[in-house]
């Protein structure tokens, strides 16, 4: 899926640059975190979606993160 590959992109940019290896201002990284939370809940609603609302209940992993 291509919500994943994106999510994953964001994740190893905002972490070079939590890390110092990317010189991104504070703004540029929340505007980041901002955008992979987005992308996060569209994948979230798209498997809702196709599960015609089942098993949206189901512990995932994806809630889990350090926003």
């Amino acid at each position: 899926m291509m919500l994943e590959k994106d999510i994953r992109l964001l994740n190893k940019v905002i972490r070079k640059g939590e890390n110092g290896q990317v010189a991104y201002s504070d703004d540029e990284l929340k505007l980041l975190k901002k955008k992979r939370r987005q992308l996060k809940d569209w994948k979230r609603s798209a498997q809702i979606s196709q599960n015609n609302g089942f098993g949206q209940y189901i512990n995932n992993d994806d809630q889990n993160d350090d926003d």
